[in-house]
């Protein structure tokens, strides 16, 4: 059986929890409230071998829906 993980790391300015949760098994993972910092959070995707697929929205702070925007060069599904 696969396990779901998490990644807890910093954005913004006020260091807000952005957690990347990934299956050990596939690698693929999601962006929970990326907070505008979704650069930062695809490089510690990288560093961890880890498959970018989805961004994941709890609430609708403006900066978590600009990294909707830029996600489009990467081909990630938004949900909000």
């Amino acid at each position: 059986m696969s396990k779901i993980k998490a990644l807890i790391n910093p954005v913004t300015p006020f260091a807000q929890n952005a957690p990347i949760i990934f299956c050990e098994n596939t690698k693929h993972c999601a962006f929970v409230d990326p907070g505008g910092d979704i650069e930062l959070l695809m490089q510690i995707a990288a560093n961890n071998s880890l498959i970018p697929s989805k961004i994941l929205l709890t609430h609708g702070h403006a900066e978590d829906r600009k990294s909707t925007r830029l996600n489009s060069s990467h081909q990630i599904i938004s949900y909000a």
